[in-house]
């Protein structure tokens, strides 16, 4: 057995020291435990039917310039796969893009321009 670290308790106005050892666990079903290790790397996104409508923002623009295409909740959204899986802009454009491929919705990403505030 390995030692994993080690444990300081203050006790009595002195201090104990108790090693701690590894668990071990008998695997039993291989079949199970081989399937949650390849579970392990799968990865799944939902989006609900109204997150799909308003990929796009439809609402006339206010000022002028060039309208914008995404609402603030697709830049978000965007954003936050960015951060988590440590993406930069331009990977974060086509990691979502191939997942709106293989969810087989016409959505598009917003471009990587867009996406540079976080």
């Amino acid at each position: 057995m390995g030692w994993t670290g080690i444990i300081f308790v203050g006790c009595w106005g002195g201090w104990a020291i108790f090693r701690q050892q590894k668990q071990k666990f008998k695997i039993t079903n291989w079949r199970n435990y081989n399937n949650a290790l390849i579970n392990r790397g799968s990865i799944a996104f939902w989006l609900n039917d109204e997150a799909i409508q308003s990929w796009y923002e439809s609402a006339t623009p206010s000022s002028r310039g060039r309208p914008q295409r995404h609402p603030d909740l697709a830049i978000t959204i965007v954003l936050i796969i960015k951060r988590v899986f440590r993406l930069t802009p331009r990977a974060a454009q086509g990691f979502i893009g191939s997942i709106f491929t293989l969810m087989g919705t016409p959505l598009r990403s917003p471009h990587y321009g867009v996406n540079n505030t976080a």
